[in-house]
């Protein structure tokens, strides 16, 4: 449609070149492809094929103008290289401060900076040296004559350039459009846009955790495991792929892995995504409302593996104190406030003890009376719930010791232990209960330590159709004031809200940093301090693109989303950076033409370049976010920011980039003509 099809089929086959490039390097970093490599092949997409279209597009102008395929190849070439060789260098500066990202998160996305980078010193090869020698030699074999489609394309751009003469006329009004969609999108943004690091979505399996009453044997928590079981087998065919039970603990299942008679838990995995027929956040509710009414099942919960690196429990609060009464109380006023959040469930806290204790209080003078001491109590006692060594017997080569203790279901009643009889001094058997009185009471919690001081972890899950886990856990830290009610206490957040908070700070240190020194090497190239906040300026807006795509589509902003950001403002860099330096070419050329149609004409130059672009990288992205042909949820929000977030950026490169070019040559202008008065 814009340009010879045998050049069109060179710049695509730049794609794969660079890929497979970047595929052979990766083992050289110890890094192999799998589905984050294939990810960052993705953000970096669009980067590739924007700078072979530069190129090419350089190219196939020079071409059309009447130089020879060769001279044309050189010299377009020639004309680019330049502004070519600052995208790679900006792109690597974007992601280069990923490398140093820190955290669960940092480990988990080191990969992405790695292949991007592999594969953009692998596309400065082919764009510069390869693309352009081929296209030498097929531009030999091709007609000068436009073709139909090219014609129309030729339409297209002249109407752009006669509507930017017009529009340039009214910039500053035009810039303060931009300004004020900028605002009120990212408002609406703001406040209606979540964000979810791994949505559940994403989720590979999810865990059933079943405790039952305290003291529960084996068999009791097998019995009632299998109605969860049934009822697992009872979900449509199709939405579960298997499921594997195990019987006396949580295991990895939980934060906090436990052991016991009474607990069990079961691993439910999942289709892969394209085949499953509900989600897993579905199919749990669906359980969690079935399993709620089993009776005699003290507690169940769930936990989704989201499918990300394993960032905790989506709310996960530490109260940190050494005052055990004011931690005590603080924890349970955080308890009963997250109960009244709409969307918390599954609320869990590591410092109570619901096993029952019997103290055994010794009356010392009937002790004494009757010829005991307290040894013999402590022995028979022990005897008695843990049993006594009487002989060993050996099989062969094995000795095996046999143990004497009472039946476990007689010694659950203190009468039977009253009764037990203990041989004094003189072989007269004394009723323990004689000598001794048995006393209920609560079991001492476990505690738990954080940096040397006593912790309490309070652990919840939540509806992410109500509420994500970091408005739920800024909702808790707006709620309590710490400082002035609870003195001496910490709050402390961790599990998911906590990464989703760290992820946040350091992509948003990442940008900045990548920002500062894009702003650096653009200084190298535009030889000025302010010419390269005409590309800088483009990020922030680019970015409200991806903001219509995710409020339109309904869905929370991932992490992958995010990468896809930085993605798009790579390929936004690139385009605004080629445009500033074509028309400061131009100006350099003409230093005496009509400023208005220099800067229209140099848009309308790169203007085939930039559409194209675009068009490409919707075209390669749009059946993952839609999942034509198949359906990756990892892959999809990352797709959906670089798609929409450009098919909303091109108007700003095409028209707000040289609104701002015409303010900047007006500043320089005004100082210019001050100076001279001066």
């Amino acid at each position: 449609m814009f340009m010879n099809l045998t050049l069109s089929i060179w710049v695509a086959m730049g794609i794969p070149f660079t890929f497979m490039g970047a595929i052979f390097l990766l083992p050289f970093f110890d890094s192999f492809l799998d589905t984050i490599t294939l990810t960052s092949m993705i953000i970096v997409l669009g980067i590739i094929v924007d700078d072979a279209i530069i190129v090419s597009d350089s190219i196939y102008s020079r071409w059309q103008d009447g130089e020879s395929p060769e001279q044309a190849a050189i010299e377009g070439t020639y004309q680019v290289w330049r502004p070519v060789l600052t995208t790679i260098a900006t792109t690597l500066c974007a992601f280069a401060p990923m490398f140093f990202v820190s955290g669960t998160m940092g480990k988990f996305i080191y990969v992405i900076p790695l292949t991007v980078s592999l594969a953009l010193i692998v596309s400065i090869i082919e764009a510069l040296v390869v693309l352009p020698s081929h296209l030498s030699s097929s531009l030999k074999r091709t007609s000068r004559t436009l073709s139909t489609p090219s014609l129309w394309f030729e339409n297209l751009r002249k109407s752009y350039q006669h509507l930017l003469t017009r529009l340039l006329r009214w910039r500053y009004l035009l810039i303060l459009l931009f300004m004020f969609t900028f605002y009120g999108v990212f408002q609406i943004g703001k406040h209606n846009l979540d964000v979810i690091l791994f949505p559940s979505e994403m989720a590979k399996q999810f865990f059933i955790i079943i405790e039952l009453p305290d003291g529960s044997n084996l068999k009791k928590t097998t019995e009632m495991t299998k109605k969860v079981e049934k009822m697992i087998l009872d979900l449509e065919p199709g939405e579960i792929e298997s499921f594997t039970t195990r019987i006396g603990g949580t295991y990895e299942a939980n934060l906090f892995p436990t052991f016991g008679k009474d607990q069990a838990f079961i691993r439910v995995n999942l289709p892969i995504y394209s085949k499953q027929l509900r989600s897993a956040s579905e199919i749990v509710e669906q359980l969690r409302n079935q399993t709620k009414l089993i009776s005699g099942i003290k507690k169940i919960s769930y936990k989704i593996e989201s499918g990300g690196p394993d960032v905790g429990r989506p709310i996960t609060i530490r109260i940190v104190g050494t005052n055990d009464t004011m931690r005590m109380s603080l924890s349970n006023a955080i308890v009963a406030y997250l109960e009244q959040i709409k969307g918390v469930r599954d609320i869990e806290r590591n410092d109570l003890s619901e096993k029952k204790q019997v103290r055994a209080v010794i009356d010392h003078q009937a002790l004494a009376r009757l010829g005991l001491n307290a040894t013999d109590i402590a022995l028979n006692l022990r005897t008695a719930y843990t049993g006594e060594i009487v002989t060993k017997v050996r099989y062969e080569d094995e000795e095996v010791d046999f143990r004497v203790s009472c039946e476990s279901k007689a010694i659950e009643n203190l009468n039977t232990v009253r009764n037990l009889l203990i041989p004094n001094a003189r072989g007269d058997l004394i009723k323990l209960g004689t000598v001794v009185e048995f006393i209920p009471a609560e079991g001492t919690p476990d505690y738990y330590h954080y940096n040397g001081n006593r912790a309490v972890i309070i652990t919840a899950d939540v509806d992410l159709n109500t509420v994500t886990p970091l408005e739920a856990t800024n909702q808790v830290i707006n709620q309590f004031d710490i400082k002035s009610n609870w003195p001496g206490m910490q709050l402390l957040i961790g599990g998911e809200a906590e990464e989703t908070n760290q992820s946040l700070q350091s992509l948003a240190i990442t940008m900045i940093i990548a920002v500062v020194g894009i702003y650096f090497l653009l200084i190298l190239l535009f030889r000025s301090f302010l010419q390269p906040f005409l590309v800088i300026s483009a990020i922030p807006f680019s970015i409200l693109g991806v903001i219509i795509a995710y409020l339109l589509h309904g869905t929370p902003l991932s992490f992958t989303g995010m990468l896809g950001v930085i993605g798009l403002a790579g390929v936004v860099v690139n385009d605004s950076l080629v445009m500033v330096d074509h028309l400061n070419e131009l100006r350099l050329a003409s230093p005496q033409a009509d400023l208005i149609k220099l800067v229209a004409q140099g848009s309308a130059n790169r203007f085939r370049a930039i559409i194209m672009t675009t068009l490409t990288t919707v075209a390669g992205v749009t059946p993952t976010v839609y999942g034509l042909g198949g359906t990756d949820p990892f892959m999809a929000p990352m797709a959906l920011s670089l798609g929409y977030g450009l098919v909303f950026a091109t108007p700003l490169i095409l028209f707000l980039v040289p609104c701002s070019y015409m303010v900047y040559v007006d500043i320089i202008n005004k100082f210019q003509r001050k100076s001279k008065n001066s």
